[in-house]
């Protein structure tokens, strides 16, 4: 069973920890095979970032470049162990449950990594 989410407001305090450094980069398999900045671990933090603020302002949809990059996180948490502002990116897992909520779509068993899941 997952962990319930964090308020939306402490999600918000979390994600203002990321300095934008890049440093995780180099350590994401999804980045480094597409080379997309949506793709990686601080872009995936700045949809959140986004997608908390448009349910702020009373949006239920959530945008397909936010769903197709929590999908295909593969959750190995490499970004996790580099990062040095220490942001813990079970972040992502919970964008991933957002982004569920958010398409209508069903919660799926607990399951490591979203990658596994969809296997």
């Amino acid at each position: 069973m997952s962990k319930p989410l964090p308020a939306p407001g402490d999600l918000a305090g979390i994600l203002r920890t990321c300095v934008q450094c890049g440093l995780c980069l180099p350590h994401c398999a999804t980045f480094l095979a597409t080379g997309n900045e949506v793709q990686s671990p601080r872009g995936r933090l700045v949809l959140l970032e986004g997608l908390l603020a448009s349910a702020a302002a009373g949006a239920d949809d959530a945008p397909d470049a936010f769903l197709d990059a929590f999908d295909q996180c593969i959750g190995c948490r490499a970004c996790e162990s580099v990062c040095p502002s220490g942001v813990p990116y079970t972040l992502l897992a919970h964008g991933h449950e957002l982004a569920d909520r958010r398409a209508g779509r069903a919660a799926e068993p607990a399951v490591p990594g979203p990658l596994l899941r969809r296997l």
